[in-house]
């Protein structure tokens, strides 16, 4: 049974990365095809941040594959702490596009103006 478990954690990581690495590789080419603006700016910080969970679930595949090894431990210290690094990321990219979106809040909206009496 444990062997199955082993099986089917090391399909499903390896189907992970595979998918992140045509994640990344799809926005980085949609990102390149952009002018050079804050837009831009915001879909290249999202690639860096799909790029570290990338890694770090790449060191996830590598701790599955080296289970009971020497260099497994590596991988899973690995693994935990560009996850952390992520989540600190994510919320650095989280603030620059909520940022990004307040130069729309005034679009449409009229301004009041002052009567004089």
């Amino acid at each position: 049974m444990a062997d199955l478990i082993l099986l089917i954690t090391k399909a499903s990581a390896t189907l992970t990365t595979l998918s992140g690495l045509l994640a990344a590789a799809l926005l980085f080419i949609s990102a390149r095809k952009l002018a050079k603006d804050s837009f831009r700016e915001i879909i290249m910080r999202s690639f860096l941040f799909i790029l570290m969970i990338l890694i770090g679930v790449t060191s996830m595949t590598i701790y599955h594959f080296t289970d009971g090894t020497e260099f497994a431990e590596k991988a899973e210290i690995a693994w935990y702490a560009l996850m952390f690094l992520s989540i600190i990321f994510s919320c650095f990219v989280s603030v620059k596009i909520a940022s990004f979106g307040k130069m729309f809040e005034g679009i449409g909206v009229k301004k009041k103006t002052e009567s004089r009496p």
